[in-house]
This record gives C-alpha cells, structure tokens and sequence, in this order.
C-alpha cells in the first residue's frame, strides 16, 4: 500500500528517496539557523533575593523613571513573571494575561505584588505620584475591569523565594520545539507543497503530454 502511495506521488522510488534526502537537509539547515539565532531571554545573569526584589529592579523601576520600550528588557521581565509562577509564587490564569499584555499587566503586576507590603506599596505610589505630576496609575487592580488581571500571591514566598536565570534554558524550552518545528513540521508542509504541485500542475500537464501522443498515434 505504501509503495503504491510512493509511485503515485514521486514516480519513482529514487525520486522519493532525493526527496526525503532534500527534506532532511532542509530540516537540518533551518535548525542550524534557528540555534545560531537563538538568544535567551535572561540577558542578565541576576539573581534575585525574592519577586520583591525583582520588582524593585525591573518593572517598577520602569514605570518609576519611564526606561525607553526595550523587547530584549520588556522580554526579561515577561521570564521572570513565567518563572515566578513556576516556582508557585504566583497563580492564576491572569499570569499569561500579564505575560501576554505586559504593556498594561506590568502595572497590576506591579500594585499586585506591592501589595503583600503595604509600605512599600504606599512608597511606590508616592513615588509614582512625584514623577508624574501628581497622576495616579493609570491603570489599577482596584478597577473592576481589570479584574480578570487579578493574581493569587503566595506573600510568604514572594519575599523569601529566590529567583535567578534558569540554566539550560534552550534545552528546557527551545530544544524539543526546534525540532518539531524542522522535522516534522518543515517536511509536512514540504510534502503538501509537493502534493499539491503533483496533482494541481504536473499531473494536468503530463495527462495534456500523453493525450497529445495517443491523438498523434490515431492520426497515424
């Protein structure tokens, strides 16, 4: 049944064997360069005492002293957000709203985690308030239309908690996907490709080919 398959697709068996040759160079060329582009997104090697700490650094610096948009920063605090709910700090289906919205998550993130210290949640809005004209955030927990935002914070373990780069990262997040991607991925959609052209524009022209042969042997 599998040979029958092969012929009606490649012809041939040596055409199907170039093809699964071609295939698996292809494969093999884009992983090289999906590993040579791969960057990590802790840039820095930190570590953190606690998720306070973190905050104090990173997002709540930013909205203090409004740090110019960074995708290489603006990607380090989205890992450190994802890292904090695997460590269990954080919980909820609102991590991956913060994560995936952090233009507006970093605020409620921010007020959210503060808030397991009221000094220095009190401190962070004064601050706010200081440099920025006396305006509040503008965006806050306390709204409910930001209530699907809304996290459920282990306060014990955001202050004692340690958070640092986790190591290995690309073989723990990168390496099995990299490898869907280009070798299952890539050759199915190479295989389709090739369905397509075999039976949308080579099969039509080899069938106008051989009526043009049978047309000429009967005119003979």
């Amino acid at each position: 049944m599998l040979e029958k398959i092969i012929k009606k697709l490649f012809f041939k068996k040596i055409i199907f064997k170039i093809f699964v040759v071609v295939t698996f160079f292809f494969g093999i060329g884009l992983f090289i360069s999906m590993c040579s582009t791969f960057h990590n997104p802790y840039y820095k090697n930190t570590k953190y005492a606690n998720l306070m700490e973190f905050v104090d650094t990173n997002p709540a610096g930013d909205l203090l002293y409004g740090s110019p948009y960074d995708p290489i920063r603006w990607e380090y605090n989205q890992e450190f957000v994802g890292l904090a709910a695997r460590k269990g700090i954080i919980k909820g289906p609102a991590v991956g709203k913060i994560i995936a919205n952090f233009a507006l998550g970093k605020y409620l993130f921010v007020e959210q985690v503060y808030a397991c210290d009221a000094e220095k949640l009190n401190d962070f809005l004064s601050k706010y308030r200081s440099y920025n004209n006396g305006w509040n955030l503008p965006y806050s927990i306390n709204d409910s239309v930001y209530s699907e935002y809304k996290l459920s914070i282990d306060c014990e373990k955001a202050k004692t908690v340690p958070l640092e780069p986790e190591k290995n990262y690309f073989a723990k997040y990168m390496l099995k996907p990299y490898l869907v991607i280009c070798f299952i991925y890539l050759p199915l959609f190479i295989l389709l490709l090739w369905t397509a052209l075999r039976f949308v524009i080579i099969s039509p022209i080899l069938w106008i080919f051989k009526k043009d042969q049978v047309d000429k042997k009967v005119q003979k």
